[in-house]
């Protein structure tokens, strides 16, 4: 049967705007593709340096849960995409039945669990940077992150209850609530994720804040606008500006409308692959040793260290790059500057070691 102009037209703008289609699989795909590249580097790293500790162990299986989750969703929607072409394009039947949408809407519910994970991680490096300065506005962040997890869990059973229930046709006002349901635990994930994100940041922010003078020096020693910028950006990354910026573009798209839905619909796609993307550098810079712990302990240690005078330089910030950096454009050769423990002689680097071991640097 052909299709008159007007069914084409509907079915061309169901494939673009519906979720999990056309404008928003492609971004997804090429976010995604990131993803895929930074798995295998992180995870080769982590093995070849040992998961030593219970807390590298925790994060590596998450990681890989997280992307295993993201995997599922991307495949899920890329059938569903392959799908409704060929029942609107290929073999447009009248007859022919819809392609099941559960599960494309099952995998939308169950991949906001790498937000209330992702959001874990960017309250754990909060936990660890500024514990020591008080925990009360962290525990307002864990209690955030537990409504979180709540609003999640909410969102996941409602939607299994409304697959469960759609061809009942006894139970049709029961699938209008639940369905208003799942709208609002939705957004609450959303409104507590961008909440947690930013308080969490906002702790962070303000320890960085605090040793401004030893960052400041850190990035006044770049050599290159190329080292500047991938030290900046390695601190917004892991002060959890840029995925708490995202965070609060899905949150705001949500109320966008577009020809089919609203923006929301067509970035969230994009921002759950981004929440994944996330532990990832947080673990690619714990284990280059680039991130702020060791700025953060030196003003949380309280140590003082009379006979010596200690430059900027001798201390080093959380932001410093060492060798085989990932963000680094230049080798050691031809930025000296860039390690801390490089001296004139073996004497000089063994006292700024002590030195350094002293504050809790190494």
């Amino acid at each position: 049967m052909t299709l008159n102009s007007e069914e084409e037209h509907q079915h061309a703008v169901d494939l673009l705007y519906h979720s999990g289609h056309i404008i928003g699989i492609i971004p997804q795909t090429f976010v995604y593709g990131i993803y895929a590249v930074l798995i295998p580097v992180s995870s080769f790293i982590m093995l070849r340096r040992g998961l030593t500790t219970r807390a590298r162990k925790i994060l590596f299986g998450m990681i890989i849960f997280m992307f295993l989750l993201s995997t599922a969703y991307w495949i899920i929607s890329m059938v569903s995409l392959l799908q409704l072409y060929k029942l609107y394009f290929l073999d447009p039947d009248p007859d022919a039945e819809s392609p099941n949408s559960n599960y494309l809407q099952l995998a939308n519910a169950l991949v906001l669990i790498n937000y209330v994970l992702t959001d874990g991680v960017v309250v754990w490096r909060a936990w660890v940077l500024c514990s020591a300065d008080g925990i009360k506005a962290l525990s307002m962040c864990l209690f955030m992150l537990g409504l979180a997890a709540v609003s999640v869990t909410s969102t996941i059973g409602i939607r299994i209850i409304l697959i469960i229930i759609n061809n009942d046709p006894s139970a049709v006002l029961l699938n209008d609530r639940l369905s208003l349901g799942i709208n609002v635990t939705q957004v609450a994930t959303l409104v507590m994720s961008v909440f947690t994100n930013s308080l969490a940041t906002s702790i962070i922010s303000i320890k960085a804040w605090r040793g401004r003078v030893q960052i400041r020096d850190d990035l006044g020693a770049a050599s290159t606008g190329n080292l500047r910028a991938g030290k900046i950006f390695a601190l917004l990354i892991e002060t959890g500006v840029l995925y708490t910026l995202s965070c609060l573009t899905v949150l705001i798209a949500t109320v966008i409308p577009v020809e089919l839905g609203t923006l929301g619909d067509l970035y969230t796609p994009v921002n759950v692959q981004l929440a994944g993307i996330y532990p990832v550098v947080v673990l690619l810079l714990i284990t280059h040793d680039k991130s702020l712990d060791r700025t953060v302990r030196v003003f949380a240690s309280g140590v003082e260290i009379s006979g010596f005078h200690i430059s900027t330089r001798q201390i080093e910030s959380g932001m410093h790059f060492e060798r085989r950096s990932v963000l680094s454009t230049r080798s050691d050769e031809s930025c000296p500057d860039l390690d801390p423990y490089a001296a004139d002689s073996d004497t000089d680097t063994d006292t700024k070691r002590k030195l350094a071991a002293n504050v809790g640097m190494v």
